[in-house]
């Protein structure tokens, strides 16, 4: 039941289909996915397509989506305050999260299998690394937040420090 926000009344089928009745054969169809009535857990990674199908040919528009988790991550340097804005935050896996805003937030979504592991976070010419383990996740909750301190970051061997706010 995902609505096409570019035409009035289509919806996905159970399928995952939609059959869109009035595309104008020879010329660009825009098709977009509308973000309402989305699982907050499911992520579109190209929510809006042009397709031109031929005339009495079907066109086929694949929207590739992920499952997983938003989470707001606060954080804060070894001296207690908060990371400086832009410090860029990067999972164990190599994936980059996001960049930390004004406050030092973060938000970032998490794939399944990101539930817990390690953040690479590095501003100006500093660097460190923090544990992290997601708690259950509560139903009707859009995204989770949760605070996290470095410890000093030594030459070789990085430390962490996890703390968790509801």
């Amino acid at each position: 039941d995902v609505p096409l926000a570019s035409y009035s009344g289509v919806k996905t089928g159970a399928n995952g289909y939609a059959v869109v009745p009035n595309a104008t054969p020879y010329r660009a169809n825009w098709l977009g996915l509308s973000a309402n009535g989305v699982n907050p857990d499911v992520e579109i990674d190209t929510a809006m397509q042009q397709v031109v199908p031929r005339r009495g040919a079907a066109a086929l528009a694949t929207f590739k989506s992920s499952s997983g988790r938003r989470v707001q991550f606060e954080l804060f340097r070894p001296d207690g305050k908060l990371m400086p804005f832009g410090a860029t935050v990067d999972h164990d896996d190599g994936q980059r999260l996001g960049i930390a805003d004004p406050r030092g937030r973060v938000l970032a979504f998490l794939s399944d299998e990101q539930t817990s592991g390690e953040l690479l976070i590095s501003w100006d010419n500093n660097q460190c690394r923090v544990r992290f383990a997601l708690p259950e996740k509560k139903a009707g909750e859009n995204y989770q937040s949760i605070s996290l301190k470095c410890n000093a970051v030594r030459s070789e061997e990085h430390t962490s420090e996890l703390q968790s706010q509801p």
